[in-house]
């Protein structure tokens, strides 16, 4: 906080080719230098030492035997600014339609681009990688390579769209790096939708979402076995729209930590996940249209429903949640009984066919107190038969949460 001027003395005249050296004594008001020395620069020779350029990672794909790429284009959309090469090759200009040769002895094939809207202009005009053999692929690389693959590593994300860049590809075996942290509205809608030989799915560090940036991303990937870590806590609207339905290998989910939500942003997230065995924690206590509609219709092995704590509910927001959840036995909601009432249709259907299979011997659900239990019980499509306190093997509990 204070600025000192010190005086120092005996210092030597300062020459070229030699070397000074200072000690500092630092005390609580005081800076005192001594023990000057003055020596001669070394010299002498680095050995063993060789330069190597960083090699950019380029979208490339590698294949075992032949192999065929093309890209198709929907809706008028144009390819542009986009190359590939073969075997290390000479780099061409990838055209619409145009079969490429590449894998086994022709060697991988690569891609790269200088087209800052990457390969689609909105989310219903877009190009799509094709493999024509039935041959597995593998695909590595950083996707912002097709954006500017000189500047990769610093190029601007907010304006790239890789809309249904490998719909139904169902021989990729392997995703490419997804680092951007900031994304565009429907940025990687249906990326790897129907790519049922993908088995893991790639970072996804995104804190702050935008509207459909992950709709339909991994939908009907059958043999996805885990997700990705999902960061974000600012949500955006469709965000997670579908994102793993029909992931019927998905054994777990990833943790959500967004605490507010928007309209539609789990809509049936998981349904179809029918190897989920455990659901996430929903962390928010209040909730937007549709928030989780359908999010976990149909998954047929999940035994427990997440803790449902909001106390202020919305529109069709647990409209479906666990519909046809066949083996869930135990499920706790506690919204108030006005919230219940006053939001339209909020637990419709929620636990239509819920806790049916014949593995399931008894069932609990804990709502809020007697008015909220009423409020459902009232509601003809809000409680099947199965989950009202007079069904047999199913036990009705009050629960006060811990303040």
């Amino acid at each position: 906080s204070k600025t000192t001027t010190e005086t120092l003395a005996g210092i030597p005249e300062l020459t070229a080719g030699n070397s000074y050296t200072y000690q500092l004594t630092v005390g609580k008001d005081k800076i005192s230098v001594s023990g000057i020395t003055v020596k001669d620069w070394t010299t002498g020779n680095i050995t063993g030492g060789k330069t190597e350029e960083c090699p950019t990672p380029y979208i490339t794909f590698t294949a075992k035997g032949a192999q065929t790429f093309k890209m198709t284009v929907q809706n008028g959309y144009e390819i542009s600014e986009l190359e590939y090469s073969v075997n290390n090759g000479d780099w061409a200009t990838v055209k619409a339609d145009t079969e490429v040769p590449f894998g086994g002895e022709n060697g991988n094939l690569r891609l790269r681009g200088t087209n800052k809207y990457g390969t689609a202009s909105a989310w219903n005009t877009y190009s799509t990688i094709t493999f024509t053999k039935d041959v597995d692929v593998a695909c590595t690389g950083d996707i912002r390579t097709l954006l500017d693959w000189r500047n990769y590593n610093i190029v601007e994300t907010n304006n790239a769209r890789f809309c249904y860049l490998f719909k139904d590809c169902s021989v990729l075996t392997s995703a490419l790096e997804l680092p951007a942290t900031t994304l565009a509205k429907y940025c990687y809608q249906s990326m790897f939708f129907g790519c049922t030989s993908l088995t893991s799915a790639p970072e996804l560090p995104a804190k702050t979402l935008a509207n459909g940036c992950y709709l339909d991303m991994f939908r009907s990937c059958t043999s996805l076995e885990s997700a990705p870590e999902l960061p974000a806590t600012k949500l955006a609207y469709y965000c997670y729209y579908d994102m793993f339905s029909g992931c019927t290998s998905l054994e777990s989910a990833p943790e959500l930590p967004a605490t507010k939500l928007a309209n539609d942003c789990y809509s049936y997230m998981f349904s179809g996940c029918t190897s989920l065995t455990a659901a996430p924690k929903l962390k928010a206590t209040t909730l937007a249209k549709h928030c989780y509609y359908n999010m976990f219709a149909g998954c047929t092995s999940l035994t427990a429903a997440p803790e449902l704590k909001a106390t202020t509910l919305a529109n069709y927001c647990y409209y479906g949640m666990f519909g046809g959840c066949t083996k869930l036995s135990t499920v706790t909601m506690l919204a108030p009984s006005d919230q219940i009432t006053s939001a339209s249709d909020c637990c419709k259907d929620w636990l239509k066919d819920a806790g049916t299979d014949g593995s399931v011997k008894s069932r609990t659900l804990k709502v809020t107190d007697e008015t909220a239990y009423t409020a459902l019980e009232n509601n003809t499509k809000y409680l099947p038969s199965i989950w009202k306190k007079d069904a047999a093997g199913t036990t009705v509990e009050y629960y006060t949460p811990k303040p």
